[in-house]
């Protein structure tokens, strides 16, 4: 028993190291709120600043709060001087900020908010408190896009894997994704890979920049390929939201997704990036937090007690 005692916080802590999988299905994420904000960035600038949503949501959110004003001292004392020379006309201090923020812990309270604000545009008013920080960090994506597309790998983040559904082979994501650059390393069999023609390289702006990470918007669509127990996405060239404006021009907001994608399935031909390579599914690269794992890592440790106690 003693011995037990005196082991228990290693345990503790190896066990709580380990994040359950969760795996979330891919689809056109219809309940998710990605809006793009056509035709009304001028007037969500003059609404943002003249309610002062910024400064409620930090006082509602303090998550949100924390993370940035930590990437504010972030983007003001190391970021900014390294990348003034290069940012688009229009990009501000807080498109940089947004970028500098969604870099770190927030990432995943940000987009698990995404997936459900968009369900009704009273929720995304009343219980999505990241308005602001999707505004300024879809405008940032939206600056420094470029016009080509990118080869992008995807591994498991922060415990999130996504699945195809049923029958579905044209998807979106809803939320911001953030893969990596396919740098032809092996792939494990918990990763895919993925063409994006909207998403953009933030290694300047992250506070990880050795990761070379790129955010691609929820809203671009893309072509799902089965290729037997794996699959990969390759950009449709479209996007497509739930909603445009939805914080300037209310309920009337609301898009319809059936009219954006339609022609999409039976017309392939927009050029995309190819897939040459395959991913290695003879085994997982490193320690993978599946349910299978998990319960194998609890066994060895459970054995690993049992072995100490009894010699």
């Amino acid at each position: 028993m003693e011995l037990l005692l005196r082991i228990w916080p290693i345990l503790f802590c190896l066990l709580s190291s380990v994040t359950a999988q969760e795996y979330r299905t891919l689809d056109l994420a219809k309940v998710a709120f990605d809006d793009q904000y056509i035709g009304c960035q001028e007037d969500m600038e003059q609404v943002l600043n003249s309610n002062d949503i910024l400064s409620k949501e930090k006082q509602k959110n303090k998550i949100f709060r924390r993370a940035w004003e930590g990437a504010e001292t972030i983007w003001h004392t190391k970021k900014k001087a390294t990348v003034l020379t290069n940012l688009p006309q229009g990009f501000e201090d807080n498109h940089g900020i947004a970028l500098v923020a969604y870099s770190g812990f927030i990432r995943k309270h940000f987009n698990d908010a995404l997936r459900l604000a968009g369900k009704s545009y009273q929720y995304y008013m009343e219980d999505f408190h990241f308005k602001s920080l999707h505004y300024y960090l879809t405008v940032a994506v939206q600056l420094l896009s470029g016009d080509s597309c990118q080869n992008l790998f995807y591994e498991d983040e922060l415990g999130v894997m996504f699945e195809p559904s049923n029958g579905s082979d044209i998807v979106k994501f809803g939320q911001f994704l953030s893969p990596f650059l396919d740098d032809g390393t092996s792939y494990s069999n918990e990763s895919f890979t993925l063409t994006s023609c909207f998403g953009v390289r933030i290694q300047n702006f992250s506070q990880y920049p050795l990761e070379n990470t790129v955010v691609v918007p929820g809203y671009e669509v893309f072509y799902l390929e089965n290729e037997g127990s794996t699959f990969s996405l390759n950009s449709t060239g479209k996007k497509c939201s739930n909603y445009n404006c939805a914080y300037v021009r209310g309920d009337k907001s609301r898009l319809s997704l059936d009219h954006c994608i339609s022609g999409l399935s039976l017309d392939r031909s927009t050029p995309k990036l190819p897939l040459d390579r395959k991913r290695d599914t003879s085994g997982s690269t490193g320690i993978m937090s599946s349910p299978g794992n998990i319960y194998l890592l609890i066994v060895l440790c459970l054995a690993a007690v049992h072995f100490l106690y009894t010699s």
